[in-house]
């Protein structure tokens, strides 16, 4: 399946931000959340005026952020969540 950036977009926005906003712990508005992305072509800038848009509408301090390319060692987004 072939994804864009207006898909990814909208699907970070839905599936992510919206999700954090209603179910994240109130005590841990406080705290940053950073969504790490790999490098593929339909990630979003963290400047992406809809994303900091959506991010705005909430109470937190969401961020997105690139992995540094061709950086094994640091690729995270293979070693799972933890919380």
């Amino acid at each position: 399946m072939h994804v864009n950036k207006v898909a990814y977009k909208e699907m970070i926005i839905q599936n992510v931000i919206l999700p954090i906003n209603e179910k994240w712990p109130a005590k841990r508005h406080h705290c940053p959340i950073l969504i790490q992305q790999d490098n593929a072509t339909s990630h979003i800038s963290k400047n992406d005026p809809d994303f900091m848009a959506a991010v705005a509408m909430t109470e937190f301090d969401i961020k997105v952020y690139f992995q540094p390319s061709n950086s094994p060692d640091t690729n995270v987004l293979d070693l799972g969540f933890s919380g």
